[in-house]
């Protein structure tokens, strides 16, 4: 009979590590988007409004992304708890 082993604490350390890293993208894109904004003011031209466009377009995609991620990591975290209950029910249920 095939065993498998699941372990749980590496899970959840990698969920906690996957939602940190979309909280720190996070972060990076509100900085770089405030001082993107900042840099260009003074800039005015065609090339500006076209640049904006496609860095915003890009930032939306970036955000969007972190947010994968994030709820990755918090999958991540939910599955490792359901696995470590299962396997509380299972331990329960054997008598020695």
């Amino acid at each position: 009979m095939p065993k498998f082993v699941c372990d749980t604490e590496e899970v959840r350390n990698n969920g906690e590590k996957l939602c940190e890293a979309a909280a720190d993208m996070e972060s990076s894109l509100k900085t770089y988007s405030g001082s993107i904004s900042s840099d260009l003011s003074e800039w005015n031209s065609p090339a500006k409004t076209k640049f904006n466009q496609v860095n915003n377009t890009e930032i939306v995609s970036a955000a969007i992304s972190a947010g994968y991620i994030n709820s990755f990591g918090e999958f991540l975290k939910e599955f490792a708890a359901a696995v470590e209950k299962e396997e509380d029910n299972l331990a329960s249920q054997i008598k020695i």
